[in-house]
């Protein structure tokens, strides 16, 4: 299973002019294909920073999303940022030059150039269906600032990263979770590859505590979750369960 840093940069970001969106579409695409998000990081329009946060990112992890600064305006810094995040030159992309031609035609301008200015190296990617590519910098995908641009690029990286099953089972509780902290504590150092998440309710919610409990298998995970529902037998604990079921990856074996 790939792992993935996210890098959402942008001062309109992080000073609330504009409401973020991208990372959270990402983390439920990631999810979905069984890909395991590490860390995700808000940064400003810097290119030192942005340099600084690409390398180590894409020194830790399988791969690196960057999301805005991409377009021809002079906040648009992140291929800079990437190419000195990897020492490596702006260059103009000859391929993107030409994308950009066709579509703009007598329209282009020293803006438009700029953006066919891509890091040494940097490959294109497309989508089924899709006549604006993806820029790749060796495990970096560079993607808009605009979800609805983000949103449509998607379909060119998934294919490139590797996932697993994710299955999910929980139980809703009648009691607070620090009344069973033992038993919880307890399941989650069972297996390695299977992890106890405890969420407090509030207000209208008909139970006290969500337990889940996550793996990469339907076996694992029910080992699990039938370890919790016998420490918890004869007594009242339990409201209602959700048995475990696939919510993540490669769907070809999922009733195995």
């Amino acid at each position: 299973m790939d792992s993935v840093g996210i890098l959402v940069i942008g001062n309109e970001v992080l000073s609330g002019k504009v409401e973020e969106a991208n990372a959270r579409f990402l983390i439920g695409a990631l999810r979905d294909a069984g890909v395991k998000l590490e860390r995700v990081v808000f940064v400003r329009d810097e290119v030192e920073q942005i340099a600084e946060d690409v390398r180590e990112m894409a020194g830790r992890f399988d791969h690196v999303f960057t999301t805005g600064g991409v377009g021809g305006t002079h906040d648009d810094i992140t291929m800079p940022a990437v190419a000195q995040a990897f020492d490596v030159a702006l260059e103009s992309h000859p391929e993107m030059l030409g994308l950009l031609e066709a579509f703009y035609g007598s329209n282009m301008n020293e803006a438009l150039l700029r953006m066919a200015q891509l890091p040494a190296g940097a490959t294109l990617h497309y989508g089924e269906g899709s006549r604006v590519p993806v820029v790749r910098v060796r495990n970096v995908f560079v993607l808009p600032g605009a979800p609805k641009f983000l949103r449509g690029k998607l379909p060119a990286i998934l294919p490139l990263l590797s996932g697993r099953e994710i299955w999910l089972g929980e139980h809703f509780l009648r009691v607070p979770e620090e009344q069973v902290a033992d038993a919880l504590g307890a399941a989650d150092a069972l297996r390695e590859d299977v992890e106890v998440g405890s969420y407090p309710q509030f207000g209208d919610a008909d139970h006290s505590a969500k337990i889940t409990i996550e793996g990469p298998s339907a076996a694992a995970t029910s080992e699990v979750f039938e370890y919790l529902r016998r420490a918890w037998e004869g007594r009242d604990v339990i409201l209602r369960s959700a048995e475990p079921r696939q919510v993540g990856g490669p769907r070809e074996s999922a009733g195995s």
